[in-house]
C-alpha cells in the first residue's frame, strides 16, 4: 500500500508518520515545497514530490497532489498540518485517493476551538473558561470570580475553584484563533499560533493581531499545570482501535508549549471513556490527539484537539501503538486489532529541551544542560535517530542557514 504525506517541510509529526508507516510495510511519499525538510530527508521516504504550500496557493497545491497520486498510485493522502488537513478535507473529491477523515463539517467542528469546547462540555470534559474579547480591560476581569467550567460536580466544594481565584491574583490569558489555518483564503499565514500573554492589554493586542491575520480570536483563562495528552485512532462509529496516554515533564516554550520530555502512562479509564464519547459526538474518524492541562486541583482541562500527526507521535509508536499505521489501515478498509501503548517509555524533543534548558536553567545552566543530555540516552526522539540521521542533519543545516541570514 502507498501513502502520500503533504507538509510544509519541518513537521516532526510528518517525520514520525513516515517512519511509522514504513515500519508497517507502507510505501511512503512526501510532498512539500522546494527544499529539504525532515520527512523528505528520511531514508524511509520512498519518493519526494514538489507540492506548493496549501495556504499559499490552494489550486497549485491540489494540482500537485493530484499529479503525485495519478503518477504513483497512492492509496491514501494525509495532511501533516492544519492547513493541509483542511484543504484536503474540503477538496477530497478531486484528490483521486482516500483522504482519511470524516465529513468536512465534522473535521472543522472538531478543530474549531469554540465548537470543540462546546462538544467537550456536553460529554462532561472540563475546558478553560472563555472570555469575551470585546470586554478585555483590567477593570472588567475579576480575579476572584470562580471558573464556571471548574465548578462541576459540586459548586459548594472550594477545591473546585480555579487556583487563580483562590490565590486572588490576576492570571495570564490565552489567546487562540478558532482555526489555526485558513487555506481557503489566498495568502493566509500557514498557522496562527496560540499565545499566552501577560494580562488584558496584551490580550487585546493579540486579539487584534489574530483578526488581522484572518482568524477569529478566542480568549481563555490560563491554567498552570502538567501537560497530558490522550491520542486515539477511531473507526466509523467512534470505536477506539489504538490509543496512548502520555504526561510531559518538560515543555517548550515554557508554560504553554509542546512536550520536550514525556513518558507514556497507563490509560486513565475516566479520561479515555469521555474522550471516546467526545470523538463519537464529533463524528470523528482516524487519529485525534486530545491535549489536557492538569492544574493543582487535579482536574484535567481540555485545551486542544490535533486531528493530524503531532510532534511527539514517535513516543506512541515506540510504546507499541503505531497510530499512523492503524489510521491508514482503517482508511483502506482493513481490520485493525485493538492496541494500547505500554507505560514507561520515555520521549525527548532534544532541540526543544536544549532551548528550554537555556532559558529555565533549573539548578543552573550547566546542570540543566547536563540533565537534558543524560535524559536523551534511552529516550525515543522526534527527530534524532542513528538509523535515520539525515532529518536531524537537515534540521541543523536549516538552523545554521537561518542564523546566517
Amino acid at each position: 500500500m502507498r501513502a502520500l504525506i503533504v507538509e510544509t517541510g519541518f513537521s516532526r509529526g510528518a517525520l514520525a508518520a513516515v517512519r511509522s508507516l514504513a515500519a508497517a510495510g507502507w510505501e511512503v511519499g512526501v510532498g512539500a515545497p522546494a527544499g529539504a525538510g525532515l520527512a523528505s530527508s528520511s531514508r524511509y521516504r520512498r519518493r519526494r514530490h514538489l507540492v506548493p504550500a496549501a495556504h499559499e496557493d490552494r489550486d497549485a497545491f491540489l494540482a500537485a497532489v493530484r499529479r503525485a497520486v495519478r503518477d504513483h498510485g497512492y492509496d491514501v493522502v494525509f495532511g501533516a498540518g492544519e492547513a493541509e488537513v483542511l484543504a484536503l478535507s474540503l477538496l477530497r473529491d478531486q484528490v483521486g485517493a482516500i483522504v482519511p477523515h470524516a465529513g468536512h463539517r465534522q473535521v472543522v467542528r472538531a478543530i474549531d476551538k469554540q465548537e470543540l469546547s462546546e462538544a467537550a462540555e456536553s460529554v462532561g470534559i472540563l475546558t478553560a473558561r472563555a472570555l469575551d474579547p470585546s470586554t478585555l480591560a483590567s477593570s472588567t476581569l475579576d480575579p476572584s470570580a470562580p471558573d464556571p467550567s471548574a465548578l462541576a460536580p459540586s459548586a459548594l466544594d472550594p477545591s473546585a475553584l480555579a487556583p487563580s481565584a483562590l490565590a486572588g491574583e490576576r492570571p495570564p490569558l490565552v489567546v487562540k484563533s478558532r482555526l489555526h489555518a485558513h487555506p481557503e483564503r489566498p495568502g493566509a499565514p500557514p498557522r496562527i499560533d496560540t499565545l499566552v500573554v501577560p494580562g488584558p492589554e496584551a490580550a487585546r493586542r493579540r486579539v487584534d493581531e489574530v483578526r488581522r491575520l484572518g482568524g477569529e480570536p478566542r480568549v481563555e483563562e490560563f491554567h498552570e499545570g502538567r501537560l497530558m495528552a490522550y491520542a486515539a485512532v477511531t473507526a466509523v462509529g467512534g470505536r477506539v482501535v489504538c490509543d496512548c496516554m502520555q504526561v510531559a515533564s518538560r515543555i517548550w516554550p515554557p508554560r504553554a508549549g509542546a512536550s520536550c520530555r514525556a513518558e507514556t502512562v497507563r490509560v486513565d479509564p475516566p479520561i479515555s471513556d469521555r474522550a471516546a464519547r467526545l470523538l463519537a459526538a464529533l463524528g470523528w474518524f482516524g487519529l485525534a490527539q486530545l491535549q489536557f492541562v492538569v492544574p493543582e486541583d487535579g482536574r484535567p482541562r481540555l485545551i486542544d484537539l490535533n486531528g493530524r500527526f503531532y510532534g511527539s507521535m514517535a513516543l506512541a509508536t515506540a510504546a507499541g501503538a503505531n497510530l499512523p499505521a492503524a489510521w491508514a489501515a482503517l482508511a483502506v478498509g482493513h481490520d485493525v486489532p485493538p492496541t494500547r501503548a505500554r507505560p514507561g517509555v520515555r520521549y525527548q524533543w532534544l532541540e526543544g529541551d536544549l532551548r528550554r534548558a537555556a532559558v529555565e536553567r533549573r539548578r543552573g545552566l550547566l546542570l540543566d544542560l547536563a540533565g537534558t543530555l543524560r535524559f536523551a540516552a534511552g529516550a525515543v526522539h522526534s527527530t534524532l535517530s542513528l538509523r535515520d540521521p539525515a532529518p536531524a542533519l537537515a534540521r541543523i543545516r536549516a538552523m545554521a542557514a537561518a542564523r546566517g541570514r
